[in-house]
């Protein structure tokens, strides 16, 4: 069974699950099975990391699997959604990791911040807070660019300062040429000024925050939605227990009845008895 491949959807393996889950094996204890994709020649584990270790603590060489066909992309896919409704709960730093696999690819960064949300059982405002840096840092990467061309102008200006002096005369008898579509190479534009610049960072600052606090709402919506997942999930419990109380009573009314006819027969018996005794004295 392969486990680097990338699959390991969370950002540190819990050693005290690992430490708990193999002692209950050691208990005889039969833990869910997990899930692998075989793509004709290998097994990437794709669910079940705790669960796999705690198998290799006691040593164990066998486990029980959900093999599904697939390559080792289908495994890193089902992955980030792994522990979304099940497991060990997931960390905040463990959601930011499965979304940021599925945006540090070519393929799934293209799709929405819903479609990725939904395989990553997250909210769609906290995979457009991990998204955010991505674009900021393309942003920065821009302005790096035109800081370089505009330093490149520079210099280039430096290089021809003694032919522009030199020209001065004919230049000051010549019209001046407007910069057009076709010459504009010849007549850059010298990009924004300091000021602008300053607005820029300034208004970069503002957006930064404003995706900071959507964050924090979705993390509050992530809290949110365990706690009414909890809720659900002991709602069905009580649904169950109360199925399983009325079973129970049923029952015990079934037998509670019987014992009464029992008692009745007996007593009938008892009766019956008695008049044959009277009648042979």
């Amino acid at each position: 069974m392969r486990i680097d491949g990338g699959t390991q959807p969370r950002a540190h393996l819990n050693e005290t699950a690992v430490a708990e889950y193999a002692e209950s094996l050691t208990e005889g204890a039969k833990l869910p099975a997990v899930t692998v994709y075989f793509d004709g020649s290998e097994y990437w584990l794709a669910d079940g990391f705790h669960r796999y270790f705690a198998h290799k603590k006691i040593g164990a060489l066998k486990i029980d699997a959900d093999v599904r066909t697939g390559s080792c992309r289908d495994a890193v896919l089902h992955s980030v959604g792994a522990n979304a409704s099940h497991g060990l709960r997931r960390t905040n730093e463990d959601k930011h990791r499965a979304v940021q696999t599925l945006l540090n690819d070519e393929e799934w960064s293209a799709w929405t911040d819903r479609e990725i949300a939904k395989i990553c059982g997250v909210s769609h405002p906290f995979v457009a807070a991990v998204r955010k840096p991505e674009i900021a840092s393309r942003q920065q990467s821009n302005r790096d660019k035109s800081s370089a061309k505009r330093i490149g102008r520079v210099e280039s200006d430096s290089t021809t300062k003694i032919d522009r002096k030199e020209s001065i005369a004919t230049v000051a008898e010549t019209p001046p040429v407007l910069a057009t579509q076709e010459n504009s190479d010849e007549y850059p534009d010298d990009g924004p000024s300091e000021s602008e610049l300053a607005l820029f960072e300034e208004m970069e600052k503002a957006k930064q925050s404003a995706f900071d606090s959507v964050a924090e709402i979705a993390e509050s919506d992530d809290k949110l939605a365990s706690a009414l997942q909890r809720i659900a999930t002991l709602e069905e419990d009580n649904a169950r227990l109360r199925a399983e109380v009325r079973v129970v009573k049923e029952s015990r009314d079934s037998h509670m009845n019987a014992k009464n006819e029992a008692i009745r027969m007996v007593k009938s018996l008892q009766s019956k008895l008695k008049k044959l005794e009277k009648a042979a004295v």
